[in-house]
């Protein structure tokens, strides 16, 4: 799984369930929570003088609040949006796929939670439900139909079909000298 929806997720599920303690973990050393590992440390031998940890807990108490007076798929859009994940996202390596993956993220949760049924958690529990059946991977950036110039790994091609392939070899022109 792509590391921005690993961590949307901890922080989704940090605003859903506020006694878990391995989301909260989570989302205080994602991003979006922002607290050093040696503040970390420290609250847990009880030191209390911790400004960033406060602050990361004061943002998840705004998020939380927030997400309350939101449909749940307004909830999702506006935690991932609220929380800095889709601004950081969109500044890291490959920026448009990550941005996409959230944006699947959030497209998905609206389909499971449409008809109102669902609660954040459990819309979050059949979020990585999908997760784990889930063979397609990263969110599509351009139709297939298109044309377009695709480049990817062999891994992500394995079932593809194309009227023209180009590999390139990356070793070409080195030798194999130690």
């Amino acid at each position: 799984e792509r590391t921005e929806v690993v961590q949307a997720m901890a922080v989704l599920r940090a605003v859903a369930v506020p006694d878990d303690p391995v989301a909260l973990l989570a989302y205080r050393r994602s991003p979006a929570g922002g607290v050093p590992d040696t503040e970390l440390f420290a609250s847990a031998r009880g030191e209390t003088a911790l400004p960033a940890l406060v602050e990361s807990d004061a943002r998840l108490a705004r998020l939380r609040a927030e997400a309350q007076l939101l449909p749940v798929d307004a909830a999702v859009r506006h935690v991932l949006e609220a929380s800095g994940l889709v601004a950081l996202s969109g500044l890291a390596f490959e920026a448009a796929q990550r941005v996409a993956n959230l944006e699947k993220l959030c497209i998905t949760a609206s389909e499971l939670s449409r008809d109102g049924r669902r609660s954040l958690p459990e819309t979050l529990d059949a979020l990585e439900q999908g997760f784990e059946s889930d063979e397609e991977g990263d969110s599509p950036l351009a139709d297939a139909d298109r044309d377009a110039v695709r480049v990817m790994t062999i891994h992500k091609a394995k079932g593809l079909e194309a009227r023209v392939v180009i590999l390139a070899d990356s070793a070409a022109g080195r030798s194999n000298r130690l």
